[in-house]
């Protein structure tokens, strides 16, 4: 066991030192972040904590013999930071969703710090939209009518890019530290070391707090103020999709209090993933609601 547990120490101390580089030089290699967030968090139940530093340090400097100060930066703020304080946060007891949150902070930085770069992916986005609505192969599938539409909907998505995309940035970000997280605790569990579980999803619920979060980001969005509306509206979109989350967990519960058939069930969420406009507005208010009067008496279980 001992000479196991050496053997994954040291893979898992590699995997630090190496996946962090690789996505700081090589930005389409972000699914290694669920490498980094795994590694990091075991690492940190395991207390390998002076190894666990090494490791960071020596990725940050590689990052910077490779490619330079800029990418260093990138992997020190955009990849190592977000991990260490989601793994400290659930070292300390604290749950997910916190951990979660607290790293929009470095990840925001990062988009602000790389606003350049973010501004060149920004603008291929942009294009590629731009140049889908003007392009040849839609008129053999779209009537005359159809294609105009189409290509409005499309220059629609491209003019107002700046109002979801560093929210889309900043999402598929926290999607690979989410399951990183959970990776990683689930290799934790596996070694017999002890950690707060995450919650069973049909248990997952929104904070109250979030419904202040809510308001001022719809304060901004109404205020007038161009750069004000622009962050407004991401951090919406942030809170859309956190709060669809939740209403999701919401939905679950209550399909299988009522027994539904698992073929039920995924009727019901093909029925969503369909029509999703309709379910990108009742599954956040449903989640806002239950946030506010707790239909499943999750703080009455919690607190007694």
């Amino acid at each position: 066991m001992a000479s196991a547990s050496r053997s994954w120490i040291g893979i898992g101390l590699a995997a630090v030192a190496v996946s962090p580089v690789l996505v700081a030089i090589y930005p389409g290699a972000t699914l290694l972040l669920i490498v980094v967030m795994a590694g990091v968090l075991v690492l940190r139940f395991w207390e390998q904590n002076t190894a666990l530093g090494l490791a960071l340090l020596a990725a940050v400097v590689a990052s910077w013999a490779v490619a330079g100060v800029g990418h260093a930066i990138y992997c020190l703020v955009g990849v190592i930071l977000p991990a260490v304080i989601l793994a400290e946060v659930r070292k300390r007891g604290f749950g997910l969703s916190l951990g979660l949150l607290l790293t929009v902070l470095p990840l925001a930085a990062t988009v602000l710090i790389f606003r350049r770069f973010v501004t060149t992916l920004y603008d291929l986005f942009v294009l590629t939209l731009e140049s889908a609505a003007a392009s040849p192969e839609l008129r053999g599938f779209y009537s005359a009518q159809q294609l105009e539409m189409a290509a409005d909907y499309l220059n629609w998505w491209a003019a107002h890019a700046a109002y979801y995309f560093p929210a889309v940035l900043v999402m598929s970000f926290l999607g690979y530290l989410f399951f990183g997280a959970l990776a990683g605790e689930y290799i934790v569990t596996r070694s017999d070391t002890f950690i707060k579980r995450v919650a069973p999803f049909t248990q997952w619920k929104a904070a109250e707090w979030l419904i202040i979060a809510v308001g001022i980001a719809a304060i901004m969005i109404l205020s007038g103020v161009h750069t004000l509306e622009v962050i407004g509206w991401n951090v919406l979109i942030l809170l859309i999709v956190t709060f669809s989350i939740f209403g999701l967990s919401l939905l679950e519960f209550y399909m299988r209090k009522a027994r539904l058939p698992v073929g039920v069930r995924i009727l019901v969420y093909l029925a969503l993933f369909i029509t999703q406009v309709v379910a990108g507005v009742l599954l956040p208010l449903a989640a806002l609601f239950d946030a506010k009067y707790d239909f499943r008496k999750i703080r009455a279980k919690r607190f007694g």
